[in-house]
């Protein structure tokens, strides 16, 4: 895709670094401080998000990349603290994403202009990585699990359906094959336009959508 950049674009950040030769330097540092830091105690999880009213930005483009962090460096079934910095055009307003984040992740939540303290202390952090973009074609910038033997995006989805009561905790942090359930009425799904369809896909969609009953035993609507 000749949209997708590979290296970091945005804002430019440098944070500021102060480096201390042991222990006793820093405690005098903080002793010429009028404040005094904020603990958050156990793992965060920091991240970025753009256009956190899109469901689809707030899942795949925000806080996946987080969750391939939390599994590589251990964390994968943790409570953690969810930091996200919120590209923010509505004035304070809220939206899915915080109520998902916060449910998502079992711990505390805040966006990152929400904190009003001088300084904070975690205990962990985990950043995830930018380069991750679910609706990239090359290899080499998507989310493990799309192209790749790795079952992330898989894991993904069962805490997803843990964390909101539809799967118990225990049958999601599996890796054997899941039966499909149709449930007492068969099964249903919803096909959503989207303006990122060619016509002949979005043709494609229709006819599956049309022929479901027949075809595969299930009620499928598609939405333009």
């Amino acid at each position: 895709m000749g949209d997708v950049h590979y290296d970091p674009i945005g804002r430019p950040f440098s944070p500021k670094l102060v480096f201390f030769e042991d222990v006793v330097a820093l405690q005098h540092w903080l002793d010429q401080r009028s404040w005094k830091p904020t603990n958050v105690d156990g793992v965060t999880i920091y991240g970025y998000a753009l256009y956190a009213h899109n469901v689809g930005h707030v899942m795949y483009d925000a806080l996946y990349p987080l969750f391939v962090s939390m599994i590589r460096f251990g964390y994968g079934d943790a409570d953690v603290n969810v930091l996200m910095k919120v590209e923010d055009r509505f004035n304070g307003k809220k939206f899915l994403c915080d109520e998902f984040w916060p449910k998502f992740g079992g711990g505390k939540y805040s966006r990152l202009n929400d904190l009003t303290r001088p300084i904070y202390r975690f205990q962990r952090v985990i950043v995830g990585s930018r380069k991750m973009a679910h609706r990239s074609f090359n290899t080499d910038t998507t989310m493990p699990g799309s192209y790749t033997y790795e079952n992330s995006l898989y894991m993904y989805t069962q805490r997803i359906l843990a964390r909101y009561g539809i799967n118990d905790v225990a049958s999601s942090r599996g890796s054997s094959v899941v039966p499909i359930d149709h449930g007492e009425n068969g099964c249903r799904g919803v096909i959503v336009d989207n303006k990122r369809f060619t016509d002949t896909e979005r043709a494609m969609l229709e006819s599956i959508a049309a022929h479901s009953a027949e075809d595969l035993d299930c009620d499928i609507t598609f939405i333009r």
